[in-house]
């Protein structure tokens, strides 16, 4: 049986003294501003009490600073709003300490969002200056008050660069800014991340084209474009495993149907690193970060919640190792008489995710055809994977005197990207890896390529007919309906609707 050592990401489709002076001139600034310059609509961002598939609607921007530089900070919500709902924008220190900005930090139209923080003139704004003193030096929390967290009304659908209003009783902000400066009052980029983005653009018809950055915790980077994808309310983020099994923990590799009244909830037996949660383990969720991470930063910083991970360089991938296969009869090599039918084993050093495809069709390609592809993570050792003899179809195979291929496959990397209901995509997510492993490697994987399987266990997802429901049934799925082996997306790839 053949053997060639890959790597790549698993994407899961489903799919901040003495305040330093401030010049007049436009500054490079972090926040809704990137977030609609790349066209589509705008995704405001909620600020609410209510919660979707046990993530709260409540979207809580990062930023790491060094003692010495400076936060300015803004949002079109602060002093709107009446009695006890007005928005504010409040932060956390590293340690914990909670401030307030008060009446500081007003954006009020989209040319100051436009043009950024400054002294007021040429169209900028006055932001909230927060100064990391000495001792200070970490992740910073930021809460942008939104005038009423309990209101549930959607805002009104806008092209993105379009002027807004912001409701002094909604839930909702239409622009925020965070703008780290170092002690010469130059703007820092690629400080500014959250854990999750709850957004809302007011309706569906619409489309959101932001790109964002992910940083993973084995330091691996990948740009993610949304590419037009139509959501309404939605809830974005990355994570290592994805959907797993609650049970066992272990990730399931493929795409999860909500169950019950909108906006569902998920099936039972199953779940998912909550990104509300801190990491435990293998359990991460992955930093979704404005711009492309900062590579100044250090590899670990203090956050209100405790140290946690930020920078790294990626190392190489593990290479598993001792393919082989024994029939069910016990031989080595050959898969029984009837039924056909055995165990893939090897060994890795790692708990990483894998892949292993048998060319069932012959052609010299794996993953096509009814090419039978096992998906899972492996324990460090000995690790095994049965075959009960079927193709990809359900069909089984014939018996062979020409052995048929195995290629097994180890990632690195891994990086899952949940979306929370999000309606209608069919233009599909552009993914690609921005870095490689540092030393000796032998990386031929697509930057591109992403993984996805929108098959129900044991069988295809088939096309609801008229008036048709089911868990074997539903509307638009992508083509083709799974990806287990890499599908370029440089065009575009899981679309749905």
């Amino acid at each position: 049986m053949g053997k060639k050592i890959y790597w790549g990401a698993l994407s899961t489709l489903t799919l901040l003294s003495c305040l330093l002076g401030i010049s007049g001139q436009s500054a490079r600034a972090e926040g809704s501003n990137d977030l609609v310059s790349s066209g589509g609509d705008r995704p405001y961002m909620e600020f609410r009490t209510d919660i979707n598939g046990g993530v709260p609607r409540r979207t809580i921007i990062k930023v790491y600073a060094n003692a010495g530089e400076t936060i300015d900070l803004g949002s079109s919500a602060v002093g709107i709003g009446s009695g006890a709902n007005i928005g504010v924008i409040n932060y956390r220190q590293p340690d914990g300490t909670a401030g307030s900005c008060g009446a500081d930090g007003l954006i009020a139209d989209r040319a100051q969002e436009a043009a950024g923080p400054g002294d007021g003139t040429g169209g900028t704004f006055i932001p909230c200056v927060v100064t990391v003193a000495p001792g200070d030096s970490g992740i910073w929390e930021i809460a942008f008050v939104s005038p009423d967290p309990d209101d549930r009304t959607n805002p009104p659908p806008i092209a993105g660069t379009a002027s807004w209003t912001q409701d002094p009783t909604a839930g909702i902000i239409p622009a925020w800014d965070v703008t780290v400066r170092d002690s010469s009052g130059t703007p820092i980029s690629g400080r500014v991340y959250a854990n999750y983005y709850a957004f809302n653009i007011g309706g569906n018809g619409r489309s959101v084209s932001s790109l964002f950055s992910v940083l993973t915790q084995e330091g691996y980077q990948y740009s993610i474009d949304l590419n037009g994808i139509d959501p309404f309310g939605f809830i974005f983020f990355a994570n290592r495993n994805g959907f797993f099994e609650n049970s066992s923990g272990d990730s399931i590799f493929r795409s999860l149907q909500f169950v019950g009244a909108n906006p569902g909830q998920l099936p039972a037996g199953y779940g998912f690193q909550n990104p509300n949660d801190p990491d435990l383990g293998i359990y991460v969720t992955h930093k979704t970060f404005i711009n492309p991470p900062d590579s100044a930063m250090p590899g670990s910083a203090l956050s209100p919640t405790g140290t946690t991970w930020l920078y790294s360089e990626p190392v190489a991938p593990p290479a598993p190792t001792g393919l082989a296969f024994t029939g069910i009869e016990g031989t080595v090599g050959v898969a029984g008489t009837s039924p056909l039918g055995g165990t893939l084993s090897f060994n890795s050093t790692s708990q990483n995710a894998f892949s292993i495809t048998i060319d069932l069709n012959s052609d010299g390609l794996f993953g096509t055809g009814n090419d039978r592809t096992f998906v899972g993570r492996s324990v460090v050792g000995a690790n095994s994977v049965f075959w009960d003899g079927l193709d990809s179809d359900g069909a089984k195979v014939p018996a062979s005197l020409i052995p048929y291929g195995v290629r097994i496959n180890q990632y690195s990397g891994e990086a899952h990207f949940p979306i929370i209901d999000a309606e209608q995509h069919n233009n599909g997510f552009r993914i690609r890896r921005l870095n490689t492993p540092v030393g000796p490697t032998s990386i031929s994987e697509d930057p591109d390529n992403i993984y996805y399987n929108d098959r129900n266990t044991g069988a295809d997802f088939t096309l609801c007919a008229a008036g048709e429901t089911g868990a074997d049934c539903y509307g638009g799925g992508p083509t083709p309906r799974q990806s287990l082996t890499g599908l370029d997306s440089s065009a575009g790839g899981h679309e749905f609707t």
